[in-house]
C-alpha cells in the first residue's frame, strides 16, 4: 500500500518568524566573527532598524545588546548582514 504524503503543518499556532533562539545564535556567531548586523525590529521599537556590532547575547536568549542598545530578542524580526553598498562610519563603502 502507498503512504500518503504527509501535509505540511498549516495550523494558525504555528509562529511565521523564527524562534528568538535562532535568532539568539545568529547573533553569537557574528559576536564571534565580529561582524556587522542589521536587525530588523518590531513596530514597539524605534528606531525600527538597527546596525552595528554584537557586545552581548544574554545566556537565555531573552535579549541582546548590540552597537550599546539592549534589544529584547521577542522584538527582533530578522537578522541581516549590511547590504554592501552601505556606507560605513568612515563614509567609504562597505
Amino acid at each position: 500500500m502507498a503512504r500518503r504524503k504527509s501535509k505540511p503543518d498549516l495550523s494558525p499556532y504555528r509562529p511565521l518568524t523564527r524562534s528568538e533562539t535562532a535568532k539568539a545564535w545568529e547573533l553569537r556567531g557574528a559576536w564571534a566573527a565580529r561582524r556587522v548586523v542589521v536587525l530588523s525590529l518590531s513596530e514597539r521599537c524605534e528606531p525600527r532598524r538597527l546596525e552595528g556590532k554584537v557586545d552581548h547575547v544574554a545566556v537565555t536568549d531573552v535579549f541582546a545588546i548590540v552597537a550599546g542598545t539592549h534589544v529584547p530578542m521577542v522584538d527582533v524580526l530578522a537578522v541581516h548582514r549590511p547590504h554592501f553598498s552601505q556606507v560605513d562610519s568612515n563614509g567609504a563603502g562597505a
